[in-house]
């Protein structure tokens, strides 16, 4: 670690020390807030002892999807939370729900580029799939502040300039770059795009939901 931090840009100690101070404010907002104000209480209370309606209507909470009982747990918590995002019950929040969605598509596009980067290979910031899936699951202001501070402690992308820096933010892997329009289509587009389609039934909906 030492050798890593003596390498750091000079703008670098300083901005570890702020995004950590971030992602405690994203850890409190996030977490923080939602435990204390008793939604998570009531979201644990939904799903054991119901009754199980998705909120605002009279709708059953679709609770097996996969058979796996943790992931199941998973995807009845999330369909209770985004289900007025994506019902059209709450244009208002639709609508931030779909301003968010969109900028997350860049910061996917980031993620997945510094993962593919010469520098970053056989390291942390190489597993991109896993920050994506972590950002999804445990939440962006919970996920990219510490995405931030590995990428400066460990990419040798953000080292002081060095020849070795040229050679470090190169990408090799080509097809894997060339294919990231397409896996982005496929994997947040289209799924996305369906959790909003209107659709006569709300189990089917609650099925889109959960993809």
């Amino acid at each position: 670690m030492g050798a890593a931090t003596s390498s750091l840009g000079p703008m670098s100690v300083p901005a570890i020390a702020v995004l950590f101070g971030i992602y405690i404010l994203g850890l409190d907002s996030m977490y923080g807030l939602v435990a204390r104000n008793g939604y998570i209480d009531a979201l644990i209370d939904l799903r054991h002892n119901g009754p199980q309606y998705l909120p605002g209507s009279t709708n059953p909470v679709l609770t097996h999807f996969t058979g796996i009982a943790l992931l199941d747990k998973l995807l009845t918590l999330a369909g209770v939370m985004f289900a007025n995002v994506t019902d059209g019950s709450a244009p208002q929040l639709s609508l931030y729900g779909f301003y968010f969605a969109g900028q997350l598509v860049s910061i996917f596009t980031v993620i997945a580029i510094e993962g593919m980067r010469e520098g970053n290979q056989g390291g942390i910031m190489a597993l991109y799939p896993l920050w994506g899936c972590a950002m999804q699951g445990l939440g962006y202001g919970f996920t990219m502040p510490l995405w931030g501070i590995a990428h400066l402690l460990r990419s040798k992308t953000a080292r002081k300039p060095r020849r070795t820096v040229a050679k470090a933010i190169k990408i090799t892997d080509l097809q894997s770059l060339e294919t990231l329009p397409t896996a982005l289509i496929l994997g947040y587009f289209i799924p996305t795009l369906v959790m909003v389609v209107p659709v006569p039934s709300n189990t089917l909906h609650q099925w889109l939901g959960g993809l």
